[in-house]
């Protein structure tokens, strides 16, 4: 079995999940639609290989965030389906930091679009990035924020 990071995407007993948190005693936290479950390791199985890893050290400990690619538009994406705010923001940095470091162009910022909570955080927090030099949302889906630097 591969080693599971932040951010991979499993499929558990309960349906397809996301995990959230590596636990010792070989527990997981996965997040299933709005939810978090805590399960056996040994019960999740990874549905797809990691793309783009970036290492954050901003929580003392070892964690890893996915940042797969948009194929085509040259650009990094991360989905904040089932965050909350304070996860959706989490993401979203150490997403940005990744691409920032694995040379994309841009991001697209995926929050569904009844997210106005977390549209309006992430918004707010790209304000205040340097390197973010513009961003608006995606004229043929509001639910999708296209940031470039």
């Amino acid at each position: 079995m591969t080693s599971l990071v932040v951010g991979d995407q499993v499929q558990t007993p309960l349906g397809k999940a996301v995990v959230a948190e590596i636990r010792r005693g070989g527990r997981v936290v996965v997040t299933i639609g709005n939810r978090h479950v805590v399960l056996a390791q040994a019960d999740v199985v990874q549905l797809q290989p990691r793309v783009g890893r970036a290492r954050r050290a901003s929580e003392g400990a070892r964690r890893e965030a996915e940042v797969p690619p948009d194929e085509g538009a040259g650009m990094a994406a991360i989905d904040l389906h089932g965050c909350t705010v304070e996860d959706a923001l989490e993401r979203t940095m150490a997403a940005i930091d990744a691409a920032l470091r694995d040379g994309w162009t841009g991001m697209r910022i995926i929050h569904g679009r009844h997210g106005g909570r977390i549209r309006a955080a992430v918004h707010a927090r790209l304000r205040q990035l340097p390197p973010v030099r513009r961003f608006h949302l995606d004229p043929a889906n509001p639910g999708v924020t296209i940031v470039e630097w």
